[in-house]
């Protein structure tokens, strides 16, 4: 669980110890607090999955700041307040404090989803932004730990899980390009791996040039064409930090001199220009799947 889901979870609670004192108090209590309630349940729907945190992440940012100045304000309100206890003081202190956290844990949040991401994509994984933010944070620990068997079992069951749902969803966003991915994902259904990879991977690269006007797996000054888009992108955002893969040399996209051909990477040269003869077998399919849901989805096209 990340730092930023451990403050939301304590943040919960003392909103309900606060709600339930304050049922017992006067109408002015319950006034001034009103906002906040408000805006912690707003804060909670937020949080996940991935998609909702980047679709949010400036409002996320705001509502934490407006909570912070909320809790200051109304401290020196509540306290002239002669039924405002000791007692419910000491809650608006930790809330407080909690919020201080939250504000530090969200601004924290680009560098470790920028570092999970990077993490996956060694192993030849890529995001699904449908995915909840505590199941990344267990693969990152996970990979972390060196503990890459359970980790890839974990994407395995997922990306075969939802194999059905992201053929749909590429369908619908890609309507021009929905007899490839029939044929490709046939294949993968069928068993037929060597045909579903090439596919897969012609298409994810097609979709990289109609999205972000470069190629992923073609280089400009060393970089995926890809990485002129990403590099245009507030380095500190979250955005920036879900597109981080697009800017960066990974084994599936690296070259002859980038790449160790003694571990036997999936790597997209290999397969397509015939050097690769054992890529074909359901894990690499299912990489091969993530990837191209990945650059589909990770941005409105």
């Amino acid at each position: 669980m990340s730092e930023l889901e451990v403050s939301m979870n304590r943040m919960k609670e003392i909103a309900e110890k606060l709600k339930n004192s304050f049922q017992i108090q006067d109408k002015l209590i319950r006034e001034k607090m009103l906002p906040f309630f408000e805006a912690q349940k707003v804060m909670e729907k937020y949080i996940e999955p991935i998609k909702v945190v980047n679709e949010n992440s400036k409002k996320i940012m705001q509502t934490i700041n407006s909570l912070k100045k909320m809790y200051e304000l109304n401290e020196k309100e509540l306290i002239r307040i002669s039924s405002f206890t000791e007692y419910n003081k000491k809650y608006i202190d930790i809330a407080l404090q909690s919020y201080y956290q939250m504000e530090k844990s969200f601004l924290e949040l680009p560098q470790k989803t920028r570092e999970v991401l990077l993490l996956l994509g060694k192993q030849g994984w890529y995001l699904d932004i449908n995915i909840a933010m505590s199941s990344l944070w267990e693969l990152r620990d996970a990979l972390v730990d060196g503990d890459f068997e359970n980790a890839q079992n974990d994407l395995i069951e997922y990306f075969d899980k939802y194999t059905i749902e992201i053929q749909t969803s590429l369908v619908n966003k890609f309507p021009t390009r929905a007899h490839i991915f029939q044929a490709a994902f046939q294949a993968h259904q069928a068993g037929q791996y060597y045909l579903s990879i090439p596919v897969l991977l012609a298409q994810t690269d097609g979709i990289c040039k109609d999205i972000f006007s470069g190629y992923f797996f073609i280089k400009k000054n060393k970089k995926p064409q890809t990485s002129n888009y990403v590099e245009q992108i507030d380095v500190d955002s979250f955005l920036s930090a879900l597109l981080s893969p697009l800017s960066e040399i990974l084994p599936i996209n690296a070259s002859l001199g980038e790449r160790d051909d003694s571990e036997k990477p999936f790597n997209r040269h290999l397969i397509l220009h015939g050097d690769s003869l054992d890529y074909g077998n359901k894990v690499n399919s299912l990489k091969a799947i993530s990837l191209l849901n990945y650059v589909a989805h990770v941005i409105d096209y």
